[in-house]
């Protein structure tokens, strides 16, 4: 006679992460392995009071432009509205525009528009666009 034994195999616990919060100063530290590494990676820079009160990063604006956080959140509005304007649904030369700085480095859905570079010129230069 023959025994199957099954043993689960435990993937290795990341050992947990703490920083300084980019807002408030306190230290915080990772939940999870996941957490622990993109705090590594410099994806999570705020701790969870913070980012829930609508935290901003504090990197300059044309860094953030250059992190993995905003190329996703990007390709995501992108992708929202089938890589069109949202005002003139022209493919071509698509900018992802802020509605509002308050939350960057957590923007909401809501935050961002998908403008070709015409409509967002034309935003800038009026600061009106009816969308």
């Amino acid at each position: 006679m023959t025994i199957a034994i099954r043993t689960k195999t435990v993937a290795p616990v990341s050992p947990a992460v703490t920083r300084p919060c980019d807002q408030c100063g306190q230290p915080f530290t990772s939940k999870n392995g996941a957490a622990a590494r993109a705090m590594l990676a410099g994806k999570i820079r705020v701790c969870d009071t913070c980012r829930r009160a609508g935290a901003r990063t504090r990197l300059p604006y044309s860094e953030y432009l250059k992190t993995d956080g905003w190329q996703t959140r990007r390709a995501a509005a992108l992708k929202r509205v089938d890589h069109r304007c949202q005002v003139c649904k022209s493919p071509d030369r698509l900018e992802v525009h802020h509605n509002t700085y308050e939350r960057l480095g957590h923007e909401r859905a809501a935050d961002l528009v998908v403008l070709c570079r015409a409509c967002h010129q034309l935003f800038h230069d009026s600061g009106e666009l009816k969308y």
